[in-house]
């Protein structure tokens, strides 16, 4: 049984490192589906309960956490949003408000 567990854990682990190294593109559930050949509903409940999250939430992260070195180099934040897979600067802005708790401009003014 633990065996299962441990496989379970790193065949999440496996879609984790798939979603880092591509969440600047578009990254869907259907396409998440389709490429680890699991029903998407199980695949978001085995995600969430083997890393306590969901899997937009970690694309969300990953996105983010790509996002902010651009920011600290100057590049634009329409720029940002479109590099990091975001789709518009809006949501972007929103997305980076809503985690980081201050818009990307002024995230730039206090670095």
């Amino acid at each position: 049984r633990d065996t299962d567990r441990s496989r379970g854990l790193g065949d999440v682990y496996k879609r984790q490192e798939y979603i880092r190294a591509n969440c600047n593109y578009p990254i869907s559930l259907d396409m998440l589906s389709e490429k680890f050949y699991l029903n998407k509903y199980y695949l978001c409940r085995m995600f969430k309960a083997k890393m306590g999250f969901g899997i937009s939430d970690y694309i969300e992260s990953c996105r983010l956490s790509n996002a902010i070195p651009l920011l600290r180099e100057g590049v634009p934040v329409s720029t940002v949003a479109l590099k990091t897979g975001f789709g518009s600067d809006t949501y972007f802005i929103s997305t980076f408000k809503k985690n980081l708790g201050t818009s990307p401009k002024q995230y730039i003014k206090k670095v």
